[in-house]
């Protein structure tokens, strides 16, 4: 038990064979070890995702009890269903004033799990892979998109905000004049 279930790559899942009444020697397979395989140990069941390209696929893990002298040899089924990982995207934006130089949109950015392909978009307009540099006043838009197979594509978006400079300010003084 359960007869089906969700697996998120790159976790495993498992179940419990809960009731092997022959107490014959337990084996277990997948129908599609393209999507999944299936080990077991004692009465635990591990199912060890293969990296996905779509959500949704699904196999089905078949356990067997071996006959044994008063038993036949019987099947259980679980339909395991595998999904593309998740990535979450952290990233700090620049804010600052005006100061005439480059500065990168952005000041940190990390993925979870590392190791993915950053890439981003400036005001909408190509991604790269290379960080954008903000000079001028401005408020810019940073798309940002992280890829890694086994895992949905990941897209978030910062706002990174130039403050004006301050004008020079003058103040008061007195002055003798003849």
């Amino acid at each position: 038990t359960p007869a089906s279930g969700t697996i998120t790559y790159p976790n495993n899942g498992t179940f419990t064979v809960t009731k092997n009444t022959s107490g014959g020697t337990l084996s277990v397979s997948s129908s599609d070890t393209s999507i999944a395989t299936a080990s077991i140990s004692g009465t635990t069941v591990t199912i060890t995702p293969k990296v996905p390209t779509t959500d949704g696929k699904k196999t089905t893990i078949t356990v067997t009890s071996a006959a044994t002298s008063n038993y036949e040899a019987q099947t259980a089924t679980y339909v395991a269903t595998v999904n593309m990982g998740k990535i979450t995207i952290n990233a700090t934006p620049y804010k600052g004033t005006y100061d005439g130089k480059s500065h990168p949109a952005l000041t940190a950015v990390s993925t979870n799990p590392t190791g993915t392909t950053i890439e981003y978009s400036l005001n909408g307009g190509t991604y790269s892979t290379t960080m954008p540099q903000v000079t001028g006043a401005s408020t810019y838009s940073i798309s940002i998109r992280a890829t890694k197979a086994g895992y949905a594509k990941a897209e978030t978006t910062k706002t990174v905000t130039v403050n004006r400079a301050k004008t020079a300010t003058a103040s008061a003084a007195n002055k003798t004049y003849n």
